[in-house]
């Protein structure tokens, strides 16, 4: 391993080791507002730096959010400076990463007819590296606008069979899983093209055993609120699979209910993290998965780019553990019951 890769690997673990303590998750849990909770991260966690510059008057939960996603991908970013052979491909997953999740971002604010809202909750990583007219974007009024703003990149040919008739909104749901697809078809490109051996095979799981979970997670709150068809679930996966055979993932699919979902799960991989996991709902099962294994990766792995990949998982849990309190206290949940949600050593 080279001394850059070395630095890679170190910096990535320092960065784990900087996480939130539980100390830290009950002081969050205990503050009453977010202004208190902008205030402790900033006075007391890694996320001081991004967040010093905040005004209270800015505060609210798209902005803390943003902010804190603006912080770990510009950390990830100058990681990848170090090394070459392992940045320049992880500095493209993580503009990818970051394009689709703004763009979908910007998407909730066109349909709810306040584009120009867009432009503030922008993180810096974005602005400076992303090919998309940002000012286009924010100034659209139709599709055909959002089309011109994007037409520079690769989304534009993506998104032009997804025009909605005139005077209605584009849809989400379909934008969001064809997004979904091509990201997880551009890491496994990425993977197979640029790393070998073990190190390859660690960064298929990690990031094939994270597209599996998003497409059980669609399948059940798909089926748990909208009572989708098989064929629209269908529709709607990305083509990760590592613990679910096709049999399996045609059972998923198939389920009439998301209760039946979870009975189809135990008979898989995951019924070892169904019996030993406490979990409330999809996405925290799903997060307490990934979390379980990267961690172990992030520790035993002999490899930069996969302990770098765990951390860029480990910090997005993180995030949404954050979110998760924020949420909770927007709307008076107790603290005990969003302690529930967080994913907690």
């Amino acid at each position: 391993m080279s001394s850059a890769s070395t630095a890679i690997l170190v910096k990535s673990r320092s960065k784990f080791g900087r996480r939130l303590t539980t100390k830290d998750y009950d002081e969050l849990l205990s503050c009453r507002n977010i202004l208190d909770i902008t205030n402790f991260l900033k006075a007391n966690t890694h996320y001081g730096s991004v967040l010093e510059s905040i005004r209270e008057s800015a505060v609210h939960r798209g902005n803390l959010e943003s902010l804190l996603k603006q912080k770990m991908y510009n950390d990830f970013a100058r990681l990848c400076s170090f090394e070459r052979s392992i940045g320049e491909h992880y500095f493209e997953y993580l503009l990818l990463r970051s394009e689709i999740d703004q763009l979908l971002l910007f998407l909730r604010y066109f349909t709810a007819g306040t584009p120009e809202k867009f432009i503030f909750n922008l993180p810096d990583f974005f602005r400076n590296s992303t090919r998309c007219n940002i000012e286009g974007l924010t100034q659209a009024k139709s599709y055909d606008d959002i089309l011109q703003a994007i037409k520079s990149t690769k989304y534009h040919d993506l998104l032009i069979p997804f025009k909605p008739d005139e005077g209605k909104n584009p849809d989400f749901t379909i934008i969001e899983s064809v997004l979904d697809r091509y990201m997880y078809e551009f890491t496994d490109n990425m993977v197979a093209r640029h790393f070998k051996g073990e190190e390859r095979r660690e960064l298929q799981r990690i990031f094939g055993i994270q597209g599996e979970l998003v497409n059980i997670r669609k399948a059940y709150r798909a089926k748990r609120y909208y009572n989708t068809s098989g064929d629209v679930v269908k529709s709607m996966f990305n083509g990760e699979a590592i613990y679910l055979n096709r049999r399996i993932t045609e059972q998923i699919i198939a389920a009439e209910k998301s209760d039946d979902i979870l009975e189809i799960l135990k008979k898989t991989r995951y019924r070892h993290y169904l019996s030993k996991i406490e979990y409330s709902y999809i996405d925290d099962l799903a997060n307490r998965v990934l979390y379980d294994y990267c961690r172990r990766k992030m520790h035993f792995s002999k490899h930069a780019a996969v302990v770098m990949a765990s951390a860029i998982v480990l910090s997005e849990i993180e995030i949404e553990n954050i979110t998760n309190i924020i949420e909770g206290k927007r709307y008076e949940v107790d603290a005990d019951t969003i302690r529930k949600l967080l994913i907690l050593d």
